[in-house]
């Protein structure tokens, strides 16, 4: 924790709460919060609006949000923030030394290893990122190219189990512990697509006869298990529960879905830039 106005780079803990149109909004307060400023987690205008205040400041402005932004609710619209900045944090780059690598779980210390095993780590991420972005397009494509009806008592369902996630959210980032008033309108159109997906899936894994192999399933587990400190105890809960091998299966299954089509589809190759593949904001 330093002393002094926070600049860009610095990590910063806050509380917000924002409004438009003098009314909260989904997202729109936290207590508690870490944010790197300028690693382009958070809108520019946002960050721009905490460089130089100080620890214990509390600080009200107002910023329009750009019209394509993800929330409806207030893309394009005035919002007014209140934010206290609770503590501000300066990033110290350490020596890469043998207690850097001790400290990255290498117990002897060998830097090489460590190297070693960072590289593994990215390549594992940037294999995860790229089979996310095909999963991303066959899905988008499918709900394209397929039209069929939605049945509106499954869309309410689904409409209910996103305002109950929404508000586990909120409570989660320290909000009240009373619910939200969301409005279902929020969630209609995310239930729709989630629904409609769903359907059409299930249709195809059972025309298509599509499965999950048991050694598919290990080999996900397996591979989910290495990014942690003790792989073989990650394997051990994960096949301790039929619930969460279920969970799992799912996931290979739409995988399955996924390399399916691939396979009938013409596909042509793109190169993209690592840090467009990561989301890393451009300063």
């Amino acid at each position: 924790m330093v002393d002094r106005p926070a600049r860009k780079g610095d990590r910063v803990n806050i509380d917000y709460h924002g409004q438009v149109d003098g009314k909260e909004f989904e997202g729109g307060q936290a207590k508690g919060f870490n944010l790197i400023l300028g690693d382009g987690y958070a809108l520019k205008d946002f960050e721009d609006a905490i460089i130089d205040m100080k620890n214990g400041e509390n600080k009200v402005f107002q910023m329009t949000f750009p019209a394509d932004y993800h929330g409806k609710e207030v893309a394009g619209k005035s919002v007014t923030f209140d934010v206290r900045l609770n503590k501000v944090e300066e990033q110290l780059i350490p020596s890469i030394d043998t207690d850097f690598a001790k400290s990255l779980g290498i117990s002897d210390g060998d830097i090489s290893k460590m190297y070693a095993e960072v590289k593994a780590s990215i390549e594992r991420e940037v294999l995860q990122r790229i089979r996310s972005k095909l999963k991303e397009q066959v899905m988008q494509f499918l709900l394209e190219s397929i039209n069929c009806g939605v049945p509106q008592v499954l869309v309410s369902h689904e409409i209910e189990h996103l305002i109950q996630e929404a508000n586990n959210n909120l409570k989660a980032r320290g909000l009240a512990d009373r619910e939200a008033n969301l409005s279902p309108d929020l969630f209609r159109e995310r239930a729709e697509r989630r629904v409609k997906l769903g359907l059409i899936l299930a249709k195809l894994i059972e025309q298509q006869g599509i499965k999950v192999q048991s050694d598919q399933l290990r080999k996900y587990v397996e591979e989910y298990a290495k990014s942690y400190e003790d792989p073989e105890q990650v394997i051990h809960w994960y096949y301790s529960s039929l619930e969460r091998l279920k969970d799992i299966e799912s996931l290979v299954l739409e995988d399955n879905v996924v390399s399916w089509i691939l396979e009938r589809a013409h596909i042509t190759d793109q190169q993209t830039a690592f840090d467009d593949l990561m989301g890393y904001a451009k300063q």
